[in-house]
């Protein structure tokens, strides 16, 4: 008995309408990816170059607001200096009209308010001198008077005009 021959087998091809469908789909799949990264990379670009931007303006926001700050700061330490003037001068006023409660209260905020400004040097030394004064009710004022003329006269010297 003999054996039949035995059969080669060759790949078998896939039908034709199979191949033609699975090319399609790798075209397809192709094309999509390409869009895709054609379309993502100018986004890519420009969300780079606003981030950029973002950090400059941020740099540059934090600056102002630094020198906002330190101008707010001078000007809060300017408006208590001057009124820790306009404080000696309403003293000095209560002192011309004998109401010396009001003038020893004027020259306590007078104080008060020199050491807010937080000072230094001679300011500080007449915020001392502002806190430490004591007033007497007596018949000769002059002297009184003068201590008060004379601080008003260094504070008109220590504490700058406004630059506002």
């Amino acid at each position: 008995m003999s054996l039949p021959a035995p059969r080669t087998s060759t790949p078998s091809k896939p039908p034709r309408r199979l191949r033609f469908l699975l090319i399609w789909v790798g075209v397809l799949a192709c094309t999509h990816a390409g869009c895709y990264l054609a379309g993502r990379i100018p986004g890519w670009r420009a969300q780079t170059a606003l981030e950029s931007q973002l950090n400059e303006a941020k740099t540059t926001c934090s600056v102002v607001v630094r020198g906002i700050r330190e101008e707010r700061d001078h000007a809060q330490v300017h408006g208590f200096l001057m009124e820790a003037r306009r404080q000696v001068s309403l003293a000095l006023s209560s002192v011309d009209n004998r109401n010396f409660g009001m003038a020893q209260g004027a020259v306590h905020r007078a104080a008060r308010y020199l050491v807010a400004a937080r000072p230094e040097g001679e300011l500080s030394q007449l915020a001392g001198a502002l806190d430490a004064y004591r007033l007497v009710a007596t018949e000769d004022l002059g002297e009184q008077r003068r201590q008060l003329l004379a601080w008003l006269g260094r504070l008109d010297v220590l504490v700058p005009p406004s630059k506002l």
